[in-house]
């Protein structure tokens, strides 16, 4: 009995340890995108590619009228020119996105219309099989239009 709680205790240890890692790069990364502090934050996405996926897509709700801030962190070290965040709705898919940036990088976006878009964060290689790569991105409000 005493080795099955001591086995639970540190499994809960290390997801707490994992769980800190992420956060930690989270925030690392909202510094950086917000060094003035001007802009409000949003939203995060967080992704880890692995040979079975290189791409991962959200729905997002933006309103008519606001000033958006999307910033891609660095976080794949072996090539980070790899890396690539978009913004899409259904008019403008992938090959002609509102918005995007590669490496370490970010674009503003001036909703007009209220709706639904969606941010992909994707890989343009195939990830090798024994790696796992991450990618972390963050949505700021900058301002609101008169």
């Amino acid at each position: 009995m005493k080795h099955l709680t001591t086995i639970i205790l540190l499994l809960v240890f290390a997801n707490s340890l994992l769980s800190q890692a992420q956060t930690d790069t989270l925030i690392d990364c909202a510094k950086a995108a917000n060094k003035k502090g001007k802009m409000v934050y949003l939203k995060s996405f967080q992704t880890k590619f692995d040979n079975t996926k290189t791409s991962e897509k959200w729905p997002l709700m933006l309103n008519s009228g606001v000033k958006y801030r999307f910033f891609l962190c660095e976080n794949v070290k072996d090539k980070p020119e790899m890396l690539e965040l978009l913004l899409l709705d259904e008019s403008h898919p992938e090959n002609n996105p509102y918005g995007s940036t590669k490496k370490k990088g970010s674009f503003y976006f001036e909703c007009n219309k209220t709706g639904t878009y969606s941010v992909l964060i994707r890989y343009k290689n195939e990830v090798p099989k024994k790696e796992a790569l991450k990618a972390t991105a963050v949505l700021f409000f900058v301002k609101k239009h008169k």
